[in-house]
């Protein structure tokens, strides 16, 4: 490494320090400003060390592979980005580079890509400028010849780099911040409130002018030139507009997966395919009228603003008490409706649950259920939401329709002595049409986001059971702070260990677990067996850190799960759940079988996943299926056996890569020459086994 380069990059030990002053820099915050100090353990691991450092700091890192070739250009992009250079680190905030000393270097796209690169381009520069000193071109040429040859050399080979961001379970307004929502939303306001200002102004001098009798051509050039102006700052409001509602639209969305990740197992058992899919089509509802509803309340509140002031400056306060009585009326008029969106929404989350869940039993309703019960309630369910429909929708014609229109009834009436008397002058009277013009506009608008701000309320409900689980587990994964013991290895023998571990159910105050222990060492292998019910399944739950004891101590390699995070702790243990609750994803079969691993994309764990494809039998498959590993599987893709999916989930659990495996009732579905290969795998390739079975 070049003697610039080090001075630009961090130590390995200072990782974060780095990621503090990068934070810093990016306009991130972060949990503590103290910067964690990596275990000397930890620091064999480097490419594992980084998320681990983020996430003591509340951020997330995201790992890219990327093309040598393009590295400079992405880096550039990121708001935050860290890259593992020959066993320092390259800290780049916005494009800028943060050195130990606390500068900021600008760098170009081909600068960071000679650090990133490090050796790799040095090692290619040297076989391509002999060739090129060969060739006898001029300095100019030389050059860019040199640069499209090393973009080509460097294009297949990939670097891995982290991305930094606030998690989505930050406070709102660090996300909001942090995408730059706050000034996009000030810009906003700004642009809407000078448009307003020419668009009053533009009244008043082409109305004054036709009221006043003075329609002469020369009377037109100023109002011309006001409309010419309102034409770009129309044109920066609906780009503002596009820009606020994509970024709060990504938030949401992002806010709301991590909520789903975070839903407690009970919850989705007991909710149903239905009850989910209503949930979800509910959030997507929530985030089309609570940002609709968001932009055109914010704008019409600015225009109703401007109008209210506009026709108290020109004397006509009667239009202004009818605008304050329109207000009014859209209020209660909403208050109205409240009652009725709501049950029109609630039974159509109940018809699409009903319809979900027949859809997923309707090979078994065909065959045991009498065909004369097919469609039972689904008449009555049809006539109860045409109903609430028809009622929904007189209450949305009257807020809608009749609102905006009855207010310019009494604006105009309210206009009519300024018109017919002397006192008002052609000017404040065409101001005041305008304004009241502008008005019934904003105020349609307005009723429209109340309507939309309405649809959200109720949607809402649905949706917080999401964002409250993506809030409640913001703080799950804390890391005590010192040391970072997250990479640590396992202490001595004992992989997992299990004392006096009581769990009861969130709707029951009898434990289904009581006083259980258990301990694991390296090379085990545990059979786990009781009839059903008997709580083997919540057990193994336990024992993978899917469920929290309600009290006794749950250790892995010695450590409890707040000081290994969640993602740590399933680093050592992987559990492959009971088959009705595993899943193979439409997906490329690589995908399915190497999700959990920590280096899917890398030549290593592809030729580990064909491997234990051939020991467990797996062979047949691949040699059938077109694609190989790459070809798509899953409900719209190639359809697998009932044995296939249980050696795949076997497959996945073993490619995780943990010292302590964990099968509930995975075998029970091979027959008997596929068993003992499932055996033999396992016993190979599992560190230490625990296998729940029936007696």
């Amino acid at each position: 490494m070049r003697t610039g380069d080090t001075e630009l990059t961090w130590p390995a030990d200072q990782a974060g320090e780095a990621l503090v002053q990068g934070a810093r820099a990016a306009g991130l915050a972060t949990r503590t400003a103290a910067p964690p100090r990596p275990s000397p353990a930890a620091l064999a691991e480097p490419l594992e060390l980084l998320p681990a450092l983020a996430e003591r700091l509340g951020l997330e890192a995201i790992r890219h592979d990327l093309p040598a070739a393009g590295l400079g250009d992405a880096l550039h992009r990121a708001e935050l980005a860290v890259v593992p250079v020959g066993g320092r680190w390259l800290a780049i905030a916005r494009g800028r580079v943060i050195a130990p000393t606390g500068e900021r270097v600008r760098l170009s796209s081909a600068g960071l890509r000679s650090i990133a690169a490090g050796e790799r381009e040095k090692a290619a520069r040297e076989r391509i400028l002999p060739f090129l000193d060969r060739a006898g071109l001029d300095p100019k040429a030389r050059q860019a010849a040199a640069e499209a040859l090393l973009d080509q050399e460097l294009a297949e080979q990939r670097l891995p780099s982290f991305e930094l961001r606030l998690p989505a379970t930050a406070p709102w307004w660090q996300l909001a911040r942090a995408a730059g929502l706050f000034g996009r939303a000030a810009r906003l306001l700004a642009v809407d409130f000078l448009a307003l200002l020419l668009f009053s102004r533009s009244w008043r001098v082409l109305g004054g002018a036709l009221l006043a009798g003075r329609g002469e051509p020369a009377q037109l050039w100023p109002w011309l030139l006001l409309l010419a102006t309102l034409v770009p700052l129309h044109r920066a409001s609906r780009r503002l507009e596009a820009e606020l509602a994509i970024g709060a639209g990504r938030l949401l969305k992002e806010r709301l997966l991590a909520g789903t990740l975070r839903l407690k197992p009970d919850t989705l058992l007991t909710e149903g395919a239905g009850g989910l899919l209503g949930r979800v089509l509910e959030a997507e509802a929530l985030e089309n009228a609570l940002l609709g509803g968001g932009l055109f309340a914010l704008v019409a509140a600015v225009e109703l603003l401007g109008a209210l002031v506009l026709l108290i400056w020109v004397g006509l306060p009667w239009a202004a008490l009818a605008l304050g009585l329109g207000l009014l009326l859209a209020g209660l008029l909403l208050a109205g409706a409240w009652p009725r969106l709501a049950a029109s929404t609630a039974h159509r989350l109940a018809i699409t649950g009903r319809l979900v869940e027949n859809m997923v039993g309707q090979r078994t309703r065909l065959a045991q259920l009498p065909q004369e019960r097919w469609h039972e309630a689904e008449d009555q369910d049809l006539r109860t939401y045409h109903q609430l429909s028809q009622r929904r929708d007189r209450a949305e014609w009257a807020l809608l329709t009749l609102l905006p229109q009855g207010f310019l009834l009494l604006a105009l009436l309210a206009l009519g002595p300024a018109f017919l008397g002397d006192e008002t002058g052609a000017g404040a009277l065409a101001g005041g049409l305008g304004a009241c013009l502008l008005a019934q506009n904003a105020l349609r608008r307005l009723a429209a986001a109340f309507w939309q701000l309405a649809d959200a309320g109720v949607a809402w409900r649905e949706a917080k059971p999401l964002l409250a689980a993506a809030a409640a587990g913001a703080g799950d994964e804390e890391r005590a702070e010192e040391p970072l013991h997250a990479l640590a290895p396992a202490l001595g023998d004992v992989l997992l260990a299990a004392r006096e571990l009581r769990y009861a159910y969130p709707d029951s105050e009898v434990p289904v677990l009581r006083g259980a222990s258990l301990e694991v060492r390296r090379g085990d292998r545990l059979l786990l067996s009781g009839a059903s019910g008997g709580g083997k399944s919540t057990l193994i739950a336990l024992l993978a850190g899917l469920r929290r004891p309600h009290s006794g101590l749950l250790l892995a390699g010695g450590l409890d799960l707040p000081t290994l995070g969640l993602a740590g702790f399933r680093r050592r243990v992987a559990l492959a759940p009971q088959f009705h609750q595993n899943h193979v994803f439409t997906g490329p079969l690589s995908f399915n079988l190497l999700m959990g691993h920590r280096d899917p994309t890398s030549d290593a764990a592809q030729a580990e996943a064909l491997a234990i494809c051939h020991e467990l039998g797996l062979d047949p498959l691949l040699q059938r299926m077109p694609g190989g590993m790459a070809q798509m599987v899953g409900e719209t893709g190639w359809q697998l056996s009932h044995g296939e999916r249980s050696r795949i989930f076997l497959a996945r659990a073993l490619l995780q890569g943990a010292g302590v495996v964990v099968l509930d009732e995975s075998l029970g579905a091979l027959d008997p020459e596929s068993f003992d290969l499932a055996l033999d795998c396992l016993a190979k390739r599992a560190e230490s086994l625990i296998l729940v079975a029936h007696p």
